[in-house]
């Protein structure tokens, strides 16, 4: 038997949790412990979102007496059982996490170095956070002086067993095509003597990507990735070349080449700009149509003149929904719809494991920028507070660099704040810096739509699992488990 209401209120605390519904799922978040589940009693989704509300929901204070008052006893029993089975009350107040200290020793060594090969372009896309006023100092080519001594960089400040990678990266870095041929064919010669070879990836816009260039990519393994933004007239509103001149037709023959040599293993990278949010006829488009391997969905967000507005992102939110149900489409007919983050998401939400950090920028991944400054990411190249050195002198910003090492979620007032922090880590480390000029303060606009997209890989995984569908990640497939088990009493 349940204690009465007073008495028990005074005995539980509520863990941290998130209650959100889509379509007829109302889903319950253990923030901690990253376990969800779905809450089919609808009439308690009113006092559960109560409770989220008050100070009880971060576990600091027993939950609030007359909140249990307003229900029957009967109610209560069927909310307790519910909270008592799922881990989320408990009898001692959380404690939060401390914010961990600025490392004194941190791990120096690279990774993986981008090579900003050029910082021109061929298109002027309406989005590109590549500003002049912001990267004034680097509207020039990279020589080969430069890139040998980004090679050395690598090489002297990585481990010797390790296989890093190099990213050959613009404005458009076809345009150098030469530059690019010295890098690659300089670090296989170095392959030779290491144990594991390194890896190269490049994006295009296509424009350049002839028959020569992929026959020199398929040669030395550079593995090469499509920036495109969907059908024609997405792509020719968003993505125009310098002389003002659609691209679509311009390009299109040379991405269904690309396609055509590696029909299972071509990824493209569309990004939405402000006025273009029409996300499941971009996907349909470029994986159903052109047949890509894989769609990587960005907003466009910073400094760019048609960055993603307030409105563009409520748009994006609402349609995630739609990519969601999609997937669960594809889900159903055994297969999986390629298109990140949704892909990632689901994976991430399937399996608790807590992402403290976001990316590696600044830490084991830096950029080189065509003089040879060395900066976190491409995204900060020309901010002049964010130089962490030269290729040519070295690293001789390790207060920087520190500051890097020590950006976890926990660290930031607006991520502690958080219920999705565990499951993003704190996304990308530049927009905060595009936003509000440092690392800390997140951009909330762009963080609600982060959160939404993890709401939506929730209940893209409770469905799936409600209809018995399992995924086999050794064959990236779906199966439904209850038909499993009826062919095998047959």
């Amino acid at each position: 038997m349940f204690e009465t209401n007073t008495n028990l209120a005074e005995k539980l605390y509520l863990k941290e949790l998130h209650i959100f519904r889509i379509r007829d799922k109302c889903i319950l978040l253990n923030v901690r412990s990253q376990e969800y589940f779905e809450l089919l009693d609808s009439s308690l989704e009113p006092f559960l979102n109560q409770l989220q509300l008050s100070k009880a929901a971060h576990g600091k204070t027993p939950i609030d007496s007359s909140s249990f008052l307003k229900i029957k006893q009967s109610e209560l029993k069927t909310l307790l059982g519910i909270l008592l089975s799922t881990g989320l009350v408990q009898t001692e107040p959380r404690v939060d996490v401390k914010m961990p200290a600025i490392p004194k020793q941190h791990n120096p060594l690279i990774h993986t170095l981008l090579f900003n090969v050029i910082h021109t372009c061929n298109f002027s896309c309406i989005y590109c956070f590549a500003e002049p006023e912001v990267h004034s100092v680097s509207k020039m080519k990279m020589s080969i002086k430069t890139a040998d001594a980004a090679i050395s960089f690598l090489i002297n400040n990585s481990d010797s067993e390790a296989s890093l990678g190099i990213e050959l990266f613009g404005g458009e870095p076809l345009l150098n095509l030469p530059v690019i041929k010295h890098i690659v064919r300089r670090v296989r010669e170095i392959d030779r003597g290491r144990p594991n070879p390194t890896r190269f990836a490049m994006p295009t816009n296509g424009l350049l990507l002839t028959n020569e260039v992929l026959d020199f990519c398929d040669e030395y393994g550079v593995r090469v990735q499509i920036s495109m933004d969907g059908p024609p007239l997405i792509q020719d509103r968003q993505r125009r070349l310098r002389n003002n001149i659609d691209s679509y037709d311009k390009i299109i023959d040379n991405v269904k080449n690309h396609i055509s040599r590696h029909p299972n293993g071509i990824s493209v990278r569309s990004t939405i700009g402000h006025g273009g949010v029409h996300l499941l006829d971009i996907s349909k488009h470029l994986l159903t149509e052109l047949k890509f391997s894989h769609l990587a969905l960005i907003e466009a967000g910073g400094n760019g003149k048609e960055s993603c507005t307030m409105d563009d992102i409520e748009e994006i939110k609402k349609q995630w929904v739609e990519l969601g149900e999609e997937y669960i489409k594809y889900a159903r007919e055994g297969k999986v719809w390629p298109v990140y983050p949704l892909d990632r998401n689901i994976e991430r939400t399937r399996t608790p494991h807590k992402e403290i950090e976001a990316c590696g920028a600044g830490k084991g991944y830096l950029t080189v920028a065509t003089d040879g400054t060395l900066y976190p990411c491409p995204r900060f190249i020309g901010r002049k507070n964010f130089v962490l050195g030269t290729v040519f002198t070295g690293l001789s910003n390790p207060q920087l660099r520190d500051e890097f090492y020590s950006n976890y979620v926990d660290t930031r007032e607006d991520c502690r704040k958080c219920w999705a922090r565990y499951f993003c880590g704190g996304k990308c480390v530049a927009l905060p810096v595009d936003y509000s000029g440092n690392l800390k303060q997140q951009p909330q606009l762009t963080c609600d739509l982060y959160r939404r997209q993890f709401e939506v890989a929730m209940f893209v995984n409770t469905v799936l699992s409600a209809d018995g569908y399992m995924l086999d990640s050794g064959n990236n497939t779906y199966y439904n488990r209850h038909k499993e088990v009826e062919k095998g009493m047959k």
